[in-house]
């Protein structure tokens, strides 16, 4: 994704968080994207909030993996 891109896709993920605070995949995309945008703490939170409502969902348990190892947490 372009850089410029990212800020329109920051805002709509986050709106559709906001739409359906209970949906793990739309937060999985959401926190994904923060990680993406560096903010690795943040993403941990949204991610394991994510994985709290959906543990059986292999993509969130790797994207979950993959922020704690930039966060040095494995």
């Amino acid at each position: 994704m372009q850089r410029e891109q990212f800020s329109l896709a920051h805002k709509y993920l986050k709106r559709a968080t906001e739409l359906s605070p209970e949906d793990p995949l739309i937060l999985m995309q959401y926190g994904v994207l923060v990680m993406e945008e560096g903010q690795f703490q943040e993403a941990q939170e949204i991610l394991q909030q994510a994985y709290m409502m959906d543990d059986a969902t292999a993509e969130i348990v790797f994207y979950l993996a993959e922020v704690h190892a930039h966060l040095n947490l494995l």
